[in-house]
């Protein structure tokens, strides 16, 4: 199966600081800069007070079930094959309106005609290149730690995170007809302290657990999980993308149990056994509130969560660093046979999981999409996201990061558990790229954040992320009207392939009048467009292929219900731009709008034409379309037009390329590529 490079279009970095004009084609004006800015503080500072509201150390039941975030995610095939990745391709039932009246049925009825659309392709990454460094801490949890009223889940957490890693990888190499056999020379010793055999001395602050009564195999299993470097391997080679290898370990597993030397490497259905004896011998169970509305950090639940981001924690350069270990026996019976249930429920579904995990790109377009906001218009989303950070830089300045994910929980509760397992796996960059992304001005922080909305991903977790899933009623309008979101949508909607990933998140602004549509747009705005994803068809690299409908349908369950809060609150006291207590950078609101107008520019025949964008010629040399160009075509610039705002002319290939002389050499999805990850 070939895979085809495309042209990129791109713009450079524009970090200059965002200034409204009126009446510009493109750029919003300051009374539109100064109310989105006001509402978002508003809307924001509403969910930080609400947060605030919540019982301490403790979390809304079910907020932190990990079944919230799966809806129609596929699940893995039975048969993975043994390469790098996997490839998917998803379907979509669209509708088209009838534009020709001979078709009409004989009912009398215009009834549209159904289409099952091939998306464009999806990348499961099934191999690593080396395993993920992690760590445990030895500082003492902080007041404001995420873990500080759950001190069974903090002091379990690394382990059992590492437990579940073991049997993911385990499943995915079963799945490709290998399995996992133990390091002879990378492993732990029962009842031996660190140092005794080596110049070095005795390590400091060891950490003593008691595994008196566990069973061999457990032991056994646990002297390869704990140990510096990675204590088991693939039988044929190959490291599964949740390899997690320790960088020290200050770990002593004492033990009155004989015979651990022989055992082999235990299986995914073995290992989870043995999870479940591990959280039996330390009574690592859920704990809730008497009144069964609230309930604390789940140690086998979150550190299940937490082993889901260990894929993305390798793409995207994170170390995980573990609280410190404290595994102390008690008489407790917080692990019940309920608990026990709900660890089996998850290895029964592991493959939908696993999906999700294993494609980084998937995680990341759901983590940022909590900023998301519907209602914002493309050109207006850097004063959105500043407005976003103004509030919630105290809050990650502070690490208050319970009241941090209790905000996101308020928001967009199938996202915000992502954002809990982030946090939870310890890496403190996460912070900074979160500041980067709400306000760019760092090339090299904010290239981590960059991400590309998909209406796949939101079929698969039930959150939405693009305008074209989202109709406000801001695109409904009188006759003879019509929105650009809703003309955007249109275009995409009925073009050949409905896209796997879209390069816009944000809502296109402005109307147009009816009139100034293309005629060959105009049929297919007469009913409004409907779509609906359908299926994942996994590609197997043979003959036979793999379709997954989703979780939903395949196991007819899911949570239904879970809506997320997504209206703007507006404040009561004006707000004046110049008041301003940052400056609001162009960059978001620029890179949006041209994103915006890329697509606009294609037809529904895919055809690009100028026309199509319903804006006058005047705004092809405007100064927010400067440099945008195809980083592949050499050549010299034709001279432009003298006009007083533009410092320097658009390219020559820009100028073709809104013409439509360049047509057949690009794909669309191509053309409109990260223009900010593209330096000239």
């Amino acid at each position: 199966m070939s895979r085809q490079a495309t042209t990129i279009l791109s713009c450079p970095p524009d970090y200059s600081p965002l200034y409204g004009l009126e009446d510009d084609d493109l750029i919003p004006s300051e009374s539109a800069i100064s109310r989105v800015f006001s509402v978002g503080q508003t809307t924001w500072i509403y969910f930080f007070q609400s947060a605030l509201k919540m019982p301490a150390g403790l979390w809304p039941v079910p907020s932190l079930n990990p079944y919230l975030t799966i809806v129609d995610v596929p699940s893995l095939p039975d048969k993975v094959p043994r390469s790098l990745f996997l490839y998917g391709t998803p379907s979509w039932h669209a509708s088209k309106p009838i534009p020709n009246q001979d078709m009409i049925k004989k009912d009398g009825k215009s009834k549209p005609d159904s289409f099952l659309y091939s998306g464009r392709e999806i990348i499961i990454i099934l191999e690593g290149l080396s395993p993920v460094m992690c760590d445990f801490s030895e500082e003492h949890l902080q007041p404001s730690s995420i873990f500080a009223n759950s001190p069974k889940a903090a002091g379990s957490f690394g382990v059992l995170t590492m437990a579940w890693c073991y049997i993911f990888s385990a499943r995915l190499l079963e799945m490709q007809g290998r399995n996992v056999v133990y390091s002879d020379q990378n492993r732990l010793w029962p009842n031996h302290r660190p140092g005794d055999d080596d110049d070095e001395g005795e390590t400091t602050h060891l950490v003593h657990v008691c595994l008196d009564g566990a069973s061999p195999a457990l032991v056994r299993w646990l002297c390869s999980l704990l140990c510096p470097q990675l204590g088991w391997l693939s039988s044929e080679g190959g490291i599964p993308p949740w390899s997690v290898d320790l960088y020290r370990s200050n770990i002593v597993l004492t033990t009155d149990t004989q015979g651990t030397d022989a055992l082999k490497a235990p299986s995914s259905s073995e290992a989870l056994n043995l999870l479940v004896e591990l959280c039996r011998l330390f009574d690592l169970g859920s704990e809730g509130d008497e009144d069964g509305m609230h309930e604390k950090l789940s140690p086998y639940r979150e550190s299940f969560f937490a082993a889901l981001l260990v894929p993305y924690y390798r793409e995207f350069v994170l170390y995980p660093n573990f609280p410190p270990v404290c595994l102390e026996r008690s008489d407790g019976t917080s692990f019940t046979d309920a608990d026990e249930d709900l660890i089996r429920s998850y290895d029964k579904d592991l493959r939908y999981f696993m999906t999700i995990s294993i494609s980084p790109s998937t995680v990341n377009a759901i983590l940022w999409s909590i900023f998301w906001q519907p209602d914002v218009d493309c050109n207006l989303a850097s004063p959105w996201l500043s407005a976003t950070l103004d509030i919630l830089e105290p809050v990650i300045e502070a690490r208050n990061l319970e009241i941090l994910v209790k905000m996101f929980i308020l928001r967009r509760p199938r996202v915000a558990p992502w954002w809990l397992a982030v946090f939870l796996l310890g890496d403190e960059s996460i912070f900074e790229r979160i500041k980067e992304y709400l306000e760019p001005g760092d090339p090299d922080v904010y290239d981590w954040t960059i991400h590309r909305p998909d209406p796949v991903i939101s079929a698969w977790t039930g959150s939405a992320q693009t305008f074209i899933e989202h109709a406000g009623k801001a695109d409904r309008l009188e006759p003879g009207l019509i929105s650009r979101a809703d003309l955007a949508r249109c275009i995409v909607i009925n073009q050949q392939r409905i896209p796997a990933s879209m390069p816009l998140s944000w809502r296109p602004f402005g109307n147009v009048q009816w009139r100034d549509v293309a005629p060959e747009i105009r049929p297919y705005l007469a009913t409004k467009p409907r779509f609906h994803y359908w299926h994942v068809t996994w590609d197997l690299l043979t003959e036979e292929s793999f379709p997954s409908l989703g979780f939903r349908r395949e196991t007819g369950r899911c949570i239904e219900g879970v809506i997320d809060d997504l209206d703007l609150r507006s404040s009561e006291i004006g707000y004046y731009h110049g008041n301003c207590s940052r400056l609001i950078s162009s960059f978001q609101s620029k890179k949006a709008t041209l994103r915006m107008m890329a697509i606009l520019m294609r037809g529904i025949d895919g055809r690009r034409n100028w026309r199509n964008t319903t804006m006058p010629d005047s705004v092809k040399i405007h100064d927010w379309l400067f440099a945008w160009k195809g980083l592949d075509v050499k050549g010299e610039g034709l001279p432009g037009p003298e006009v007083q705002v533009v410092r320097r002319e658009p390219s020559w290939f820009l100028m073709e390329w809104i013409d439509g002389k360049h047509e057949g050499k690009d794909e669309m999805m191509g053309m409109i590529e990260e223009f900010d990850a593209m330096r000239l």
